[in-house]
């Protein structure tokens, strides 16, 4: 988590400008950089394109999370246990689903086709469905 901060420190000394916001690609698995990366994170987006396996993914990813971040809490306690002086760490680890960005229209006369029409309905009800609780 520190290592990402001084990052975004790096980056603004070398630039000399200050960010907003800072956008991470990450894989679509939930190894331990992506962990880190929600864990250090106060938003997060989810990609998607016009699939259902992109519907079922969303659902899972909303299923899945709420236990990261259960096992980031408990982890937390402990360390706070023995590091009180950490602010720092207090502020991370809740990270909050900004929304989805759904890709791969079909672009030929800037129309929508069925397909992606349905996909679309069908990711926006998962991610209603799912999301709305973490």
């Amino acid at each position: 988590m520190y290592k990402e901060r001084h990052l975004v420190n790096e980056i603004e000394k070398y630039y000399d400008k200050k960010y907003d916001f800072i956008l991470v690609d990450l894989p679509s698995v939930f190894n331990a950089l992506v962990r880190s990366a929600l864990y250090c994170s106060d938003y997060f987006l989810v990609p998607c394109i016009p699939d259902s396996f992109s519907a079922y993914c969303v659902g899972l990813i909303g299923e899945v999370l709420p236990m990261f971040i259960n096992d980031w809490q408990q982890g937390k306690s402990r360390y706070i246990n023995l590091n009180k002086y950490d602010k720092l760490i207090l502020t991370k680890g809740q990270p909050k689903f900004a929304g989805w960005v759904f890709n791969g229209f079909e672009t030929r006369k800037n129309k929508k086709t069925g397909v992606d029409k349905a996909q679309f309905e069908r990711i926006k009800y998962v991610v209603e469905k799912s999301w709305l609780k973490v």
